[in-house]
């Protein structure tokens, strides 16, 4: 009986998220998770995830923070996903109650400690809430790769569909996907994991650039940024993986997402 249940326990479990009616209001949600690869509770956080992108598409961004805290690779392991940003952002985004723990738009939802929460199983009604209010700003955003210096110059172009009072903060940042690692699970380790949407750095400060102050109807702001990415090693830093993401949050809004978007670098 017990062999039973310990080889039920080290089985994958199914992720159930409960059907939604995604509302075409033009609102692209931000869920930023908090992980690492020594967190055996991680690949549920993650299979969460995987099944919030596959119900809502394109109306979600992702990226996953590896900083202090159950980040350490394992012995076997090719890459650190580690970096100064990524313990920095998690730090912000702190105090939570162990990992996985993921931040949905930065919003403070009801009976919840903070805006970084550990309830795995609400992440999707969470995000499913954020994508019925109206969307207020677009970004437009696109790069231009120059494969002889690796360097991408993003134009983003913010532009608000209604006038917002406040400042607004532009972030901007680096995610690289398809890196195959250990990662700890319940009772075990998979050798070969699937990292995906990992944070690599970020382009802008901490709590982003700000842009503009009370923004009025139809206006429009543009940024220009220029990144360089670091040659390919062991499989790391390909090109062809790796992702631009964009995001706006206003402190009239407690610094709450207002918008996001992502695309491929290359």
């Amino acid at each position: 009986f017990i062999c039973a249940f310990l080889l039920m326990s080290c089985e994958e479990q199914p992720i159930e998220i409960p059907e939604f009616t995604v509302t075409e209001t033009g609102k692209t949600v931000l869920i930023e998770e908090l992980t690492g690869v020594s967190c055996p509770n991680c690949p549920k956080g993650v299979a969460t995830i995987e099944s919030i992108l596959a119900l809502f598409g394109e109306n979600v961004v992702t990226y996953g923070v590896h900083g202090a805290q159950l980040t350490k690779p394992k012995d076997n392991s090719k890459y650190d996903f580690r970096n100064p940003d990524a313990e920095e952002l998690e730090e912000f985004l702190a105090p939570f109650w162990g990992k996985p723990a993921a931040s949905i738009n930065r919003v403070f939802f009801a009976n919840e400690d903070n805006a970084t929460t550990t309830s795995i199983e609400l992440w999707p009604e969470f995000v499913n809430r954020e994508l019925q209010k109206n969307q207020v700003l677009d970004i437009a955003l696109d790069a231009e790769y120059d494969e002889n210096n690796r360097t991408a110059t993003i134009n983003i172009g913010v532009s608000a569909l209604s006038s917002i009072p406040g400042d607004l903060q532009l972030h901007v940042g680096v995610t690289e996907s398809h890196l195959i690692d250990p990662q700890d699970d319940i009772n075990t380790t998979i050798q070969e994991f699937e990292h995906n949407h990992v944070l690599k750095e970020l382009v802008t400060q901490l709590l982003g650039d700000n842009i503009v102050s009370n923004i009025s109807a139809n206006q429009t702001v543009n940024r220009t940024y220029s990144y360089t990415v670091p040659e390919e090693n062991n499989g790391e830093w390909t090109v062809e993986n790796m992702e631009i993401i964009a995001f706006v949050t206003s402190t009239e809004s407690n610094g709450e997402v207002l918008q996001a978007t992502s695309i491929h670098i290359k």
